[in-house]
């Protein structure tokens, strides 16, 4: 499609995607134009006025095409085999903007799509044609679309640019992993827009894509490193540059030397000691080694790391004691998900009624699927429903798959999926349940905080650990090892028959609320 002669592309994708569009725009001989100035995100009217300017609209099923729609642009829809019931099958136009036309792919899958754009890039060249040769002909007459897809001027808006951003916030997690995460990055958001501060995002998927990377101490001040790193990020080292603050969310991702680790512990190093940013690792556990294990190598790069930033915030005791180790004085924070359950309570609290939810764990040992298995016949056969619960807002977390494979024979016979679409799904999901049983960090805050009662397993650090004690819940009446099969079901039942002892106190959670506010203290506010 970008191939089409005679014809501008703009790009209408919100999010952060400047080093891919540079990527992209390096070879390419029509190049995708796009205005940075213009975020839907922040200013619909801006967007609104950008896709008014275009001749022809080409978008997969997302707001952007009900926004054309409603505008009377016309907009090509390109829909899979089996797409959202507003778009009816066989249809050719859409019942509810007549600016659209509808590409439909022939059958289910990936391959499937090669026809429709194929399809997509002959109908672009007809009408290039066509309009080549009637250039004077108006884009509202019908079935007329002038010369250009994307911008119709190059008119800029520079004379409204927004301020820049006071804060450059790296690791957002919105649209990752779980819908836990996705409510715990919205909320950093919400606070620092509270203090009336201006946000630029980058997302985790932009993070594990950074290279190279450090992993020893030494590497965090090679000039040939940071010089070939700065040559292949150079969008995201100018936004380092154009931001007072840097505000690194940790969540669970700084434990040893993983991708997302050493892209972090990197970019908070040479954005304080390269650029003198004021720079803060928040929101996080903070594990050298998740095992525990003591090696020079990794705390010397953690260390070194910690020692040159302005702020740290850590969600739990045992975080806080291992940094402690380090020498490194952090914060007792907490996460920022019950700021968010706080400010968007679910709407409608499902029935309690034998409701159990199981949800995930990072760590899926033979053992714990086992486990899993037998507490489901437990409670299917108490008369229970049993819920798995799963869902992310883009990219669903890789070892939720792999339990729904693992128990896929069980799923319809005594246990049902539920697919959140949204935070608020999740949440609500989780609200009245009778029982929560979860190796999941946020899972388990989240029951918290709704008055869930909650089970909890290990996960990949001793973060769950932590959070007992932050929760103030008894090891030896909430934990399951999967080492202890009849331990779990003798405190599954215990539970159920009295769930008081898995419900955590109102003034506990208000007090986690006052912790997660930690991570913010001591940030300017714009006024």
């Amino acid at each position: 499609m970008f191939a089409v002669g005679g014809v501008r592309v703009a790009n209408l994708q919100y999010g952060d995607h400047r080093d891919e569009i540079s990527r992209f725009n390096r070879t390419a001989a029509n190049p995708l134009l796009s205005f940075e100035d213009i975020d839907p995100l922040r200013d619909l009217d801006d967007f609104a006025a950008l896709l008014s300017a275009l001749d022809l609209v080409i978008s997969v099923d997302n707001s952007t095409v009900h926004l054309a729609g409603a505008l009377g642009v016309p907009t090509w829809l390109l829909l899979p085999y089996q797409a959202d019931w507003r778009w009816r099958r066989g249809l050719e136009r859409s019942e509810w903007y007549k600016s659209l036309r509808l590409f439909w792919q022939a059958g289910p899958g990936t391959a499937a799509w090669t026809e429709v754009i194929e399809r997509v890039h002959d109908e672009l060249q007809q009408v290039q044609r066509a309009s080549a040769q009637h250039p004077s002909q108006s884009r509202d007459a019908p079935g007329k679309i002038s010369t250009a897809v994307g911008c119709a001027s190059a008119t800029s808006s520079a004379a409204a640019l927004p301020p820049k951003a006071d804060v450059l916030l790296l690791n957002d997690t919105t649209y990752w992993y779980h819908f836990g995460c996705a409510c715990t990055s919205l909320a950093l958001h919400e606070e620092l827009r509270a203090r009336g501060l201006i946000v630029d995002a980058v997302p985790i998927t932009h993070i594990n894509a950074l290279s190279p990377l450090p992993t020893t101490a030494a590497e965090l001040d090679d000039e040939n490193l940071f010089q070939t790193f700065r040559s292949r990020n150079p969008g995201l080292i100018e936004r380092m540059q154009n931001v007072p603050s840097v505000v690194v969310n940790g969540e669970g991702s700084i434990h040893d030397l993983g991708q997302t680790a050493c892209a972090l512990l990197y970019l908070a190093y040479i954005a304080k000691q390269r650029f003198h940013r004021h720079t803060r690792l928040i929101n996080h556990s903070g594990y050298p080694t998740a095992d525990g294990r003591s090696s020079e190598t990794i705390e010397a790069l953690y260390r070194k790391v910690y020692g040159s930033v302005d702020f740290i915030a850590v969600r739990e005791e045992s975080s806080a004691a291992r940094l402690a180790q380090l020498g490194v004085n952090a914060t007792p924070a907490f996460d920022c998900l019950p700021l968010f359950v706080a400010r968007h309570p679910p709407v409608a609290r499902r029935s309690a009624e034998r409701r159990v939810v199981i949800a995930g764990s990072v760590q899926l040992s033979p053992a714990v699927i086992d486990l899993l298995k037998t507490l489901i016949r437990q409670l299917h056969q108490a008369g229970y429903r049993v819920e798995i619960l799963a869902g992310a807002n883009a990219w669903l977390a890789h070892d939720d798959v792999l339990l729904l494979q693992a128990l896929h024979e069980r799923v319809g016979v005594d246990c049902t999926l539920v697919a959140a679409t949204s935070e608020s799904e999740w949440l609500a999901s989780i609200a009245g349940a009778a029982l929560l049983i979860s190796g999941r960090f946020h899972h388990s805050i989240a029951a918290a905080c709704l008055g869930t009662p909650l089970l909890l397993m290990a996960s990949n650090t001793s973060k769950n650990d932590g959070l007992l004690q932050r929760l103030g819940l008894a090891k030896d009446q909430v934990w399951l090892s999967p080492d202890d099969q009849a331990m779990a079901q003798q405190r599954v039942k215990a539970l159920l028959d009295d769930p008081r002892r898995g419900l955590v106190a109102p003034a506990t959670i208000s007090a986690l609320q006052e912790l997660a506010r930690r991570n913010f203290q001591g940030l300017p506010e714009r006024t």
